[in-house]
């Protein structure tokens, strides 16, 4: 049987237990594994643990152990040789029941139910069973508190702590009711109980008139409280006792002495005479208490569920298979659980939790059996005192009622189930838009509930658009203008059952957070080579690339978490007067803020970058100075509008009006599940921005008409007059002006007033 070994930050993790006030020190009895150097440890010293993920463990020291305020005892400490912060503590077998008095436990129980761990030498035969601290500390009741350091270090620079626990008491009964009864009357008995196992709440009791059960019972709850009716047919001290266990079979009991009067006596007690002492009569069999109980039942769940557990990983598959005794019994034992789980078969006493990578259970299927034997007679009476009767055959003088288990009566109930772990992890979902996509959801996890029948259920993660989105699928514009980059707000929202999903700090996306790429139709040339597609989806030109920037909690309703996702693509920067546009990076820059804490610059950095990239980029692919203002940079309000793609306006662009086109996007590690989401943003235009007449545009650009100036007064008419020696300087000017214009017709040298007036004066 192989078991899951949790690690735990050496901060929070050794449970180590203590013996009771009074008893001698309990020390650390280990004649197999010795001591090691962790920096230079010697083959014989490295040993691996059962199914843990780490695989060279060293002993390297012992640990005091805390208990309720005393140091009680020490146990051995396992640390690995991979990460000094790690680190298990065992306790060998000939320690298990004074660790087990330490901890307040039933010794007999948890010597008997505490599963070992096998410690292998990597290098040399010898493997040894060695008792986790944290099994027996479950099967005692004891409670974890934490680790305190103690100030002292190893000679590898490794802190010693010392781990404290509490213990909690073994259960408590209670006998209300009359303490003084006539014979052969009845009296109303309340009989309660509560118990203190942290780790489970469940009581059983067993109420006894003498040696006679008057009732028993099991309970899924800390306490009990009920009334039982009592009636007296032997005169003077009668006994009722309650026993209360708890599910660690801690039992303990309580007395109540009831006087019954109004007997026939000597005169002088109320104690009845036998006429003749010397001359016993057989006694019959009393009669039998019948069967006190039902069929086998038990309540609880098994399911799946993906777990976010490392925020640089995919979703792990966590598992859990919980169950009660449920059945109303004279007895029980035995109970066991098992699950066959990511190829391994788990089986134990409690609950079983275990986890393994998404990506290699999806489609598997977890099972899970949970079983126990009862029985519901008692073994019944007994004779106590035997006799011969007159005729010389032997009799029976007295009985006793033994209350122990019939055990060979027996029965064994089970209940098992397999769970399908269909989850769609790393898979890739595509549609032709994004509300086809949106109206889909992802299971995330599944769960078969016993109370006592079986329930199946469903759990799911999914998005929507946010109630104030804007983007749309399909734009049907007038003329080329931009569209939305990115997705726009998304509401996610997603339930697991287990209720993690509802503890603060829950973890649904990678650290990275969701991110991707916009394919666009074509994009100015001013942006082609930074902007040239360079992920793994070659079968596109150029992309922009797309990075979630929010992940707000939103809170929860009903059952579900919810987040929105909002999400950022680079800046683009555009000159007002020429129309050149170059891009920043942005997108990048958020990402690292997530995944190295690098902070985002400002809004008056970013702006002073684009501007500065703007005109020194124009300047270079021109040669010409840049005289113009650049868009949407006077207010952080208009950042939206620098995260747009701009369809080109060249006539050497293959985009044409009154056609269909798509642009594609795509984002990755949305969600528990890791998927991926492709689909298109659709979009045609019916006029060219720019153009002739003939080009039915929607600005025709085009040399205005002259005005005839005889109505103004010449005073109002500015005059310039052009020299003869001026007009080689301005023809040259106009001669060397530059050929080439940005998307084919804006000029690039808007400096050329400025060269005229150097010539001529002040226009």
């Amino acid at each position: 049987m192989k078991r899951k070994i949790p690690f735990l930050l050496l901060m929070i993790a050794f449970l180590i237990v203590q013996p009771i006030i009074g008893q001698a020190a309990i020390g650390v009895v280990e004649p197999n594994i010795p001591k090691g150097n962790w920096v230079n440890p010697q083959k014989s010293h490295v040993y691996e643990i059962t199914n843990s993920n780490e695989t060279r463990f060293i002993y390297t020291e012992d640990w005091d152990i805390e208990v309720d305020g005393a140091v009680k005892g020490k146990m051995m400490l396992m640390r690995p040789k991979s990460n000094n912060a790690l680190g298990l503590t065992f306790a060998h077998q000939n320690t298990l029941r004074q660790w087990a008095e330490a901890f307040n436990g039933n010794p007999d129980f948890v010597a008997s139910r505490t599963p070992s761990e096998v410690l292998t030498n990597i290098h040399y035969p010898g493997s040894y069973n060695r008792f986790y601290s944290r099994k027996i500390a479950e099967m005692s009741g004891a409670k974890v508190l934490g680790v305190e350091g103690t100030g002292k270090y190893t000679e590898w620079g490794h802190q010693i702590g010392k781990v404290l626990i509490k213990t909690t008491p073994w259960p408590k009964p209670q006998i209300t009711g009359a303490s003084t009864v006539q014979k052969g009357q009845s009296a109303t008995y309340t009989i309660s109980g509560e118990e203190f196992n942290p780790y489970s709440e469940s009581i059983s009791w067993k109420f006894l008139q003498g040696s006679a059960i008057t009732d028993k019972g099991e309970k899924a709850s800390d306490t009990f409280n009920k009334t039982v009716k009592v009636t007296f047919d032997k005169c003077g001290d009668n006994v009722l006792k309650l026993y209360a266990k708890d599910s660690v079979e801690r039992e303990k009991s309580t007395t109540k002495t009831v006087k019954v009067e109004g007997c026939e006596n000597d005169g002088g007690g109320n104690t009845p005479v036998d006429p003749d002492p010397n001359k016993p009569e057989p006694v019959p069999k009393p009669p039998d208490t019948g069967e006190q109980g039902g069929a086998g039942s038990a309540k609880g769940k098994a399911f799946w569920e993906l777990r976010r557990s490392n925020t640089n990983e995919e979703s792990q598959v966590y598992i859990e298979s919980r169950f009660t005794i449920n059945g109303d019994h004279y007895a029980t034992r035995n109970a066991s659980h098992s699950v066959q789980f990511a190829g391994r078969t788990i089986q134990q006493v409690g609950a079983i939790q275990s986890t393994a990578p998404g990506r290699s259970v999806k489609g598997s299927n977890l099972n899970y059996t949970f079983q126990y034997e009862y029985t519901n007679w008692p073994i019944g009476w007994e004779c106590s005192q035997s006799g011969v009767d007159e005729e010389g055959n032997s009799t029976c003088l007295s009985w006793t009622f033994n209350s122990n288990p019939d055990w060979s009566r027996a029965q064994t109930f089970r209940l098992s189930g397999s769970i399908p772990i269909n989850h769609k992890q790393g898979e890739t979902i595509k549609d032709n838009s994004i509300e086809g996509i949106l109206t889909q959801k992802w299971i995330v996890g599944k769960e078969d509930n016993w109370n006592p029948n079986k329930s199946t259920k469903d759990y799911y993660e999914q998005w929507k658009k946010s109630s104030d989105s804007k983007v749309k699928s399909q734009y049907n514009l007038k003329t080329q203008t931009t569209l939305p980059i990115t997705p726009g707000s998304l509401i996610y929202d997603v339930d697991l059952p287990s209720g993690e999903h509802l503890k603060s700090g829950f973890q649904t996306l990678k650290k990275e957070k969701s991110n991707g790429f916009f394919f666009p139709q074509d994009i100015d040339d001013s942006l082609k080579n930074d902007y040239k597609n360079r992920s793994k989806y070659s079968s596109y030109t150029y992309a922009f690339p797309l990075q979630q920037s929010v992940l707000k909690d939103k809170g929860t309703s009903g059952n579900k978490r919810i987040f929105e996702y909002g999400y950022v693509t680079d800046l683009f920067f555009m000159s007002k007067y020429t129309g050149f546009a170059v891009g920043t990076p942005y997108a990048q820059k958020v990402k690292q803020n997530f995944v190295n804490g690098t902070p985002i610059p400002s809004y008056n950095s970013l702006m002073q970058e684009g501007k500065q990239k703007l005109s020194d980029s124009f300047e270079s692919a021109t040669g010409e100075k840049f005289v113009d203002e650049v868009l949407y940079t006077k207010s952080a309000n208009e950042m939206d509008r620098l995260q747009r793609y701009a369809i080109p306006v060249s006539p050497t662009s293959p985009l044409k009006p009154k056609q269909n086109y798509k642009n594609h996007i795509v984002l990755e590690n949305m969600g528990l599940s890791d998927l991926i989401f492709e689909y298109d943003q659709s979009f045609k235009f019916e006029h060219y921005l720019f153009g002739s007449g003939t080009d039915e545009a929607w600005i025709i650009e085009q040399p205005e008409s002259r005005i005839k100036l005889d109505h103004l007064k010449s005073d109002a008419i500015h005059t310039i007059e052009i020299k003869d020696k001026d007009k080689k300087q301005m023809y040259n000017l106009s001669y060397n002006r530059p050929k080439e214009k940005l998307h084919k017709f804006r000029v690039t040298d808007r400096d050329i007033t400025t060269k005229i007036e150097v010539i001529v004066g002040d226009l």
